[in-house]
């Protein structure tokens, strides 16, 4: 039998190879832009239980402090605006006292080691290195435990705890109570905030 004189080739063509490349570039185009923000989505969880520690343990810290530098420091036994002897008027030679009108730090209370009532974190504020209450860094490891993270404290009376301040809804010389909002921000690496708050009672 005579041979062929045209032997069988096998493979692609030059045509067949760039419509192939060009399919997988679009493809890989196309999977890449799906899954690249799912792989910046996976690592929110991880900050949201971060953030949440983070705001508990601030939570818990403030909610152990007297609820006003007025308040009774043996027992708790005598309130900051409660009127003993019912005459509509607080006054110390009753052993009487009024809350504080002011929110925020006393005169010499320059850090937060030094908070020893509730509304002393009213504007506190810390980002970068967040350090605990003893102004220790929180790290493990040498790793910043909450890098990247802020934290933000609001703190202000609420007598009918509908988490807008008294002195909004009446006259500030009435805005004390015995009830006070505290309110928690805790931003994210990501930018995102997260709100977290709590009601202190006069008691």
């Amino acid at each position: 039998m005579p041979a062929s004189s045209k032997s069988l080739q096998s493979g692609f063509s030059l045509i067949e190879l760039v419509i192939g490349i060009t399919t997988f570039a679009i493809a890989l185009t196309i999977v890449t832009g799906v899954v690249a923000p799912l792989i910046n989505r996976s690592v929110e969880p991880i900050y949201q239980v971060r953030a949440t520690e983070l705001a508990q343990s601030m939570l818990n810290e403030i909610l152990g402090k007297y609820y006003d530098d007025e308040s009774d420091r043996n027992g708790g036994r005598i309130r900051c605006d409660e009127d003993l002897n019912d005459d509509g008027q607080l006054r110390k030679q009753d052993g009487e006292m009024a809350c504080s009108a002011v929110m925020g730090p006393e005169q010499g209370e320059n850090s937060r080691k030094d908070f020893d009532d509730v509304d002393d974190y009213n504007g506190y504020y810390e980002d970068d290195i967040l350090q605990n209450s003893l102004g220790l860094d929180m790290e493990i490891d040498g790793e910043e435990l909450y890098s990247e993270f802020a934290v933000g404290v609001t703190v202000f009376y609420d007598s009918d705890m509908d988490a807008i301040a008294n002195s909004v809804e009446i006259p500030a010389q009435e805005a004390t109570g015995n009830i006070k909002f505290i309110q928690v921000t805790v931003t994210t690496p990501d930018g995102e905030d997260m709100v977290f708050s709590s009601f202190k009672h006069n008691y």
